[in-house]
């Protein structure tokens, strides 16, 4: 697996910005999120990643196979939510194209921390075995020290 790349809004908003531009900070994790889906083709064999940021990418793959733009899309799960894509595992598809996660805090080098709850180990299997790993972010996970 080559190194982890962030993903995120291309532009930096404060809190106050972001309510006078009218986004939500779950506005902001769709618009990462959305990003991220982008790099998914038909054909696939994804890591599905868990918490709020990963679910808006789950959501929208879901939609995208629901409506014909993606098709033979499996995932490995994380956690439970899959957004009615279609579900593998390890076994059966022991390498991952692309694994779609959130992350916890991320410092400027790309560092991250990720995986405080019970998903760590199986996160950390799933991204284990993937080509690529996608981590989406929104502002108030960029941290200048972790």
């Amino acid at each position: 697996m080559g190194s982890p790349f962030l993903l995120q809004p291309s532009r930096s908003l404060t809190e106050e910005a972001m309510a006078a531009a009218g986004q939500s900070q779950d506005d902001l994790k769709r618009i990462a999120a959305l990003c991220a889906v982008e790099l998914v083709r038909s054909g696939m064999v994804l890591g599905l990643g868990t918490g709020s940021t990963a679910a808006h990418a789950l959501d929208r793959i879901g939609d995208l196979l629901r409506g014909g733009d993606l098709r033979d899309i499996v995932g490995i799960p994380t956690s439970e939510w899959a957004a009615g894509i279609p579900l593998t595992d390890l076994a059966a598809h022991p390498v991952v194209a692309l694994s779609i996660d959130g992350a916890d805090e991320v410092d400027p080098a790309l560092n991250l921390v990720k995986g405080r709850g019970g998903s760590l180990l199986r996160e950390k299997m799933v991204e284990g075995a993937s080509r690529r790993f996608v981590v989406i972010v929104d502002d108030s996970k960029l941290v200048p020290r972790l």
